[in-house]
């Protein structure tokens, strides 16, 4: 049995999240219609220990990995220039 947060309508939205979210393709066939796999969902997880919708910010958190630290030190780095 799909999620029942899961609304397979025109745009496939997931009711545990706030506002409209598309679960990706991945989520949707892993965990939204698969009738094993929503026990599993992080999103439904989450929303069980919250007692409710999950806000989007936390959403991503959690499906997005962060920057590594050398990528955001190198962009926020400052290059001065070097007098010779």
């Amino acid at each position: 049995m799909a999620c029942e947060f899961f609304d397979d309508g025109r745009l496939a939205r997931c009711g545990a999240v706030d506002g409209l979210l598309i679960p990706s393709h991945h989520e949707r066939e892993r965990y939204c219609r698969s009738s094993d796999g929503s026990a599993a969902c992080p999103t439904l997880k989450l929303y069980q220990l919250r007692g409710g919708p999950v806000p989007q910010a936390i959403y991503y958190a959690q499906w997005i990995p962060p920057a590594p630290a050398t990528t955001v030190a190198k962009r926020d780095a400052v290059h001065l220039p070097i007098a010779v």
